[in-house]
């Protein structure tokens, strides 16, 4: 079978998507092998929830997979190198397909499940005094007089009295 060049450029980029896929998981694992690259629960969490959508889009590419060769053995368009009929293979091929698609949806579905188990969990935080004081009193004293006005001055208004008591002395 001759390829056209368009043909040739467009299975190379196949190919090319299937090498990045493998080159994406040797970098992830790299990256998750410890810190700095995992340190925060919501980043296990995000990366359970791609590698599960990812996975379950892996089953469609076996299956898409699968259908291709069924096509292309009932078109006739496939040989064997050694000269002889390639449906044994194919048909190989195809049963590990439908089981590599089947555990992939599998995988995909455990992997969302354990995503799901750590959706409340998160970084405990270190609680040290200064930790607690910045908590407690977000800004320091001088910044907190500067913004509400200069200390000791009095409001432009007294407070009220209260309902029923008496405003000065003497007075009944």
């Amino acid at each position: 079978m001759t390829k056209s060049r368009t043909q040739q450029a467009a299975d190379d980029r196949t190919e090319q998507l299937a090498r990045n896929v493998y080159d994406n998981v040797r970098q992830l694992n790299h990256a998750t092998a410890r810190p700095p690259g995992l340190t925060y629960p919501g980043t296990a969490y995000s990366v359970l929830g791609n590698l599960s959508e990812a996975v379950y889009g892996l089953g469609q590419t076996l299956e898409q997979l699968d259908r291709f060769l069924t096509e292309e053995l009932n078109a006739g368009r496939l040989g064997h190198d050694l000269g002889h009929s390639p449906v044994t293979e194919i048909h190989g091929a195809q049963d590990e397909l439908r089981s590599a698609s089947t555990t992939a949806r599998k995988l995909a579905n455990t992997l969302g499940r354990a995503q799901s188990s750590i959706n409340a969990v998160n970084a405990k935080p270190q609680l040290t005094p200064a930790s607690l004081a910045s908590q407690a009193f977000p800004m320091p004293p001088g910044e907190a007089i500067l913004k509400t006005g200069s200390a000791g001055t009095r409001p432009d208004h007294p407070p009220q009295a209260r309902p029923g008591r008496a405003h000065g002395r003497g007075e009944a």
